[in-house]
């Protein structure tokens, strides 16, 4: 799967150059799927205590 049209597009939405709702069309393209990980985000944020 290519990736970097993913990549450039997230580069043009940090220079402003694409809006956050691009994303959303380009996560079947891509294979991302922004989805809440209520699990994820209490062991990332647990590691960071740990640190």
């Amino acid at each position: 799967m290519q990736r970097f049209e993913y990549f450039r597009l997230l580069a043009r939405i940090q220079a402003g150059e694409a809006s956050v709702e691009e994303l959303a069309p380009a996560q079947e393209e891509y294979d991302n799927h922004f989805v809440d990980a209520p699990q994820w985000w209490e062991d990332r944020n647990g590691s960071r205590d740990r640190q």
